[in-house]
């Protein structure tokens, strides 16, 4: 790689500097989101791939439930975990607060 190759990037004390292009992310197989409640004591009652269904599980679920959203990269016989659970329940309750 010559040095025209290069771009500026910044480092994570947001100093710039001469590095390589970032690379991208391309999956080989599908991407599923996966969406989960779970009760205040980290237990499952509900999982599964639709977004609307699981923002009605978690309208109906006990109070302090969570919202959680997962990536995996999934093809017909395995599934890998690409992102960690992420509990997205204030994002939701707020979007909901403001559409009412």
């Amino acid at each position: 790689m010559t040095t025209d190759d290069r771009v500026i990037r910044i480092d994570s004390k947001g100093e710039p500097f001469l590095g390589d292009p970032p690379t991208g992310f391309h999956p080989k197989n599908k991407l599923v989101n996966f969406y989960e409640i779970a009760t205040e004591d980290g237990n499952a009652v509900w999982g599964g791939e639709d977004p609307h269904s699981a923002v009605q599980w978690l309208r109906q679920s006990p109070l302090n439930s969570r919202l959680l959203v997962s990536c995996w990269e999934a093809d017909e016989e395995d599934a890998r975990l690409i992102i960690e659970p992420i509990d997205i329940t204030k994002v939701i309750y707020a979007v909901l607060a403001g559409t009412q």
